[in-house]
């Protein structure tokens, strides 16, 4: 049994020996940096595009549902939107690379397909400047704007974005919504 094993060893020896050597250049510490910069991009693009599938399918549930929440119905519009500031801390030093997020404007991060807002011809990406006139804050405006649609009602709003340099007003009428809301957690990492 021993000289089994020792004639096993020694013939894995001599056909790692026998293998081709390859030897690639060292890469630059900046290269290094540079695609793991990528790939954290890549990851957080990855998770808001899951997050806004979500937010679609939620979005799409509460109001073909909202007649049987009860007295938990609200106003809602179907977008997702923040700030640099409003963003989980782990994301705020990528978020205006990966999903060009403001800082200082409330930045649409996704809109629910036959919401409202996607109705009214908002986009991701788009800048929210102001609901009926009154500005969009930077710091929770998604909880500003859920807010602002629950006193607002279905009464339509005039939206003004800024889109691609170019300011535009948009009008979305609110739907009845169940105002249960949507947990984001088995998609978080």
């Amino acid at each position: 049994m021993r000289l089994r094993l020792k004639s096993v060893v020694a013939g894995s020896l001599l056909c790692a020996a026998c293998a081709p050597i390859s030897k690639l250049p060292p890469l630059a510490p900046a290269e290094i940096e540079a695609e793991q910069r990528k790939q954290q991009i890549d990851q957080v693009r990855d998770y808001f595009a899951q997050r806004g599938r979500l937010n679609d399918v939620a979005f799409r549930i509460r109001a073909a549902n909202h007649r049987d929440c009860e007295n938990r119905v609200q106003a809602d519009i179907g977008l997702s939107a923040g700030t640099v500031e409003s963003l989980p801390r782990k994301f705020r030093f990528l978020a205006h690379e990966a999903l060009s997020v403001s800082w200082t404007q409330a930045t649409v991060l996704s809109v629910a397909g036959n919401s409202p807002a996607a109705a009214a011809g908002i986009r991701s990406g788009d800048l929210l400047l102001t609901f009926n006139n009154e500005a969009v804050p930077r710091t929770d405006p998604a909880g500003w704007i859920g807010d602002f649609a629950r006193n607002n009602g279905e009464r339509p709003i005039q939206v003004l974005v800024r889109r691609n340099g170019l300011d535009e007003m948009h009008t979305v009428t609110p739907v009845m919504a169940c105002s249960i809301p949507s947990d984001w957690s088995p998609i978080q990492r």
